[in-house]
């Protein structure tokens, strides 16, 4: 059995390295490349990358920065003051994101945010998106955070929402952070903290409703749970206090996967884990079935509890079954995305219709397809999921909000390069750090002590093979692995370290080394002139100063001569107005926006982007009036009074428009203030290393004089 183990988990680093490779290469030279599909294209238009070899050379960079900076943390006494100052950075970022970024994107996020409110004032009544989209666990977790809200007077608050996500996601780094603690890996826990706040797509997301926050953060609660049980460290822990632990394991994992069915891939490796590692058949047994039952008991009180408590229930014509999302994962048209799946599918109106539909789909894609086809398609949802540092965020931006930051165009607008060109430098370095990690742990199985980077790594694995195989591809499904990879990652510099430490490393070494710093100094500053272009092309778009745009609407009748109008308050000013407020194409709608002394007025309007008079910062009022001598029909959607909406349409309490008061903005790709930044902490980094290595050289050189 030893020696079963022991090929398993060679087997597992093994395909671990492979797959780090394979990524880094992606992530390298092919950053978002796959995004090739006509409908998939507008996701480009904000990858303007630094040349390969600028982004190799800013990676290694960081990555030697990091294990030249475990050097000084060794020598530091007072540690507990650095960690609290890494703590304190995280904090004020997350402070300025729950205060400021105050919106939604206009779909799947506001479809949660919009039943959330619904269920918090009392409404059982759930949208037909749940049916199909199993984002029911996260309506649910929003429902409570708003009826908190609403119990303490501060109504449908986005700052909650905001700050709920943020507190979960830093429980779940603080879960990490405890799993290293246990290990006392070499103060491994600074780095992991370090790569933590630097990873911006762990801010990022939170701001959006989506199930990934949520189900990474119980994950990493289950994981350290785990952990704990097994902790060889400590193996005074009394016998209660494990199985509490084994209960939290489970109880946690199955709330991951209530909020994101995906994550049963913890479960799958968690039960992988104990039954490979050193432990008597009888703790393997015992082990494995209670943590079984905690975690179907678990699942089946959470379904009563959005059933009996929220009334959720599952319209089978209006589900969809698993082979929808296999089929759509084998499409090579839309190489494996969800584009174009949702219009093939509704043509089938009953469950078991949808069902043969889409096996049909599936046995014809693979028989078209064939191997070579197979692996080519393969090959592009790999690129497409996990290519990109910035982990989904790169699709964000508020389709409802009241009002737009400042600081908005940096992060979802017009000038977002500079800090995805920032997050792809930092995604290199993890997966090249967590891909030395796997190295590490290749070497290890052979002393036969089966840790917890082995679980990381067999997780990740298992979020890969699944999206690669079976499913469905987004660049956002890779989020729930990364704080198992950053993890890694800092375990990988921590190992880098100890292995350095242990050799006797001469002045060639270090000569050595300050001639890779060089190099990587030339190559940053080359790359500084290689890129200066981005900061000389300019690129324009129409940036949101309010917007409450929905997709799915409902429309009621305006007579001859009526008219409906909604009060709004514009924040800054605005000159450019997009609506879908037409059911369809009719005439005779008069569009006006008006405060009493200016007026914009538009006859015969039609929906889309229109160029207006600038409106200056106020309160205004956007009428719509049926001049035509036939009834008309507008479209509206349906929601709680929300702090990123503006007021209702007059007379109605929870009936909205759908338009966007927008300004066009015009700047270079990176604005040079940016640019110069990160070239200016990459120079320094490089020259502190080159410095670091020299420094050695001269100290080991006088040493052995």
């Amino acid at each position: 059995m030893r020696r079963i183990n022991r090929w398993m988990w060679y087997l597992i680093s093994g395909i671990f390295v492979v797959m780090s490779l394979i990524i880094f290469k992606d992530a390298w030279l092919l950053p978002g490349t796959a995004l090739s599909y006509r409908e998939m294209a507008y996701r480009k238009e904000f990858f303007n990358f630094f040349d390969p070899f600028t982004n190799l050379f800013l990676s290694v960079t960081l990555a030697i920065s990091l294990v030249v900076l475990l050097t000084f943390v060794k020598k530091i006494k007072r540690k507990n003051l650095l960690v609290g100052i890494i703590v304190a950075i995280s904090l004020l970022i997350q402070l300025y994101l729950i205060f400021n970024f105050k919106g939604s994107q206009g779909i799947d996020d506001f479809d949660v945010r919009q039943q959330a409110a619904f269920l918090a004032a009392g409404h059982h009544q759930w949208s037909s998106y749940f049916y199909f989209g199993p984002n029911s666990g996260a309506a649910i977790f929003f429902a409570l955070v708003y009826q908190f809200s609403l119990a303490v007077g501060w109504g449908y608050s986005t700052i909650l929402t905001n700050l709920a996500v943020m507190v979960l996601m830093d429980l779940a780094v603080w879960s990490g952070w405890l799993i290293l603690r246990r290990h006392e890996k070499q103060n491994a826990e600074f780095i992991y903290l370090i790569l933590c706040v630097i990873f911006v797509p762990l801010y990022l997301t939170n701001l959006f409703t989506y199930t990934d926050p949520l189900s990474l953060a119980f994950v990493m609660f289950g994981f350290s749970c785990l952990d704990a049980v097994f902790d060889k460290n400590n193996k005074a822990l009394a016998i209660w206090k494990k199985y509490l632990q084994l209960l939290g394991a489970g109880v946690f994992l199955a709330l991951a996967v209530y909020l994101k069915t995906n994550t049963a891939i913890a479960v799958i490796a968690v039960l992988i884990f104990i039954l490979f590692s050193h432990h008597s058949l009888k703790k393997t047994v015992l082990f494995v079935v209670a943590l079984l039952i905690i975690f179907v008991g678990t699942t089946q009180i959470t379904s009563a509890f959005q059933k009996n408590v929220y009334n959720f229930k599952v319209v089978k014509n209006e589900s969809f079954p698993y082979t929808y999302w296999i089929a759509m994962g084998l499409n090579p048209k839309s190489e494996g995305s969800s584009v174009n799946a949702w219009q093939d599918i509704a043509k089938y109106k009953t469950y078991q219709g949808k069902v043969k539909h889409t096996q049909f789909l599936i046995k014809k894609r693979l028989k078209k397809m064939g191997i070579g086809g197979l692996v080519k398609l393969y090959q592009k949802k790999i690129d497409s999921q996990w290519s990109l540092g910035t982990v989904g965020t790169e699709m964000r931006n508020y389709g409802l909000t009241a009002n737009v930051p400042k600081t908005y165009s940096y992060f979802f607008g017009n000038k977002r390069a500079a800090i995805q060109e920032f997050q792809q430098v930092v995604y290199l370095t993890v997966w090249l750090l967590a891909l030395i990690e796997g190295l590490f742990c290749f070497r290890r199985v052979r002393n036969q002590q089966y840790h917890i980077e082995y679980l990381l790594m067999l997780y990740v694995i298992g979020v890969f093979l699944f999206h690669t195989l079976i499913w469905e591809i987004m660049p956002r499904y890779a989020f729930i692995t990364s704080i198992p990879l950053i993890l890694l990652a800092a375990q990988g510099t921590a190992d880098v370290g100890e292995w350095l430490g242990k050799r006797k490393l001469t002045k060639r070494h270090f000569q050595s080394l300050s001639l890779v710093n060089l190099i990587l100094l030339v190559g940053i500053i080359g790359g500084s002139f290689n890129n200066l272009h981005y900061t000389k092309t300019i690129i324009q778009t129409n940036e949101p100063v309010i917007s409450q745009q929905f997709l799915r609407q409902k429309s009621f009748q305006i007579l001859p001569k009526k008219q409906v109008d909604e009060r709004l308050l514009l924040p800054k000013k605005a000159s450019i107005i997009q609506t879908s407020v037409l059911a369809y194409p009719q005439s005779g709608l008069t569009l006006k926006l008006t405060n009493g002394k200016k007026q914009v007025k538009i006859r015969n309007y039609q929906d889309g982007i229109h160029l207006i008079k600038p409106l200056s910062a106020g309160k205004y009022r956007l009428v719509l009036k049926n001049d035509s001598k036939v009834p008309l029909r507008i479209n509206y959607f349906k929601v709680e009074p929300l702090d990123s909406m503006q007021h209702p349409i007059t007379g109605t309490a929870k009936r909205y428009l759908s338009f966007s008061l927008l300004t066009p903005v015009k700047n270079s790709i990176y604005p040079l203030k940016c640019y110069l930044l990160i070239f200016l902490v990459a120079v320094l980094l490089s020259g502190v290393n080159l410095f670091y290595s020299w420094k050695k050289s001269y100290q080991v050189e006088k040493t052995t004089k």
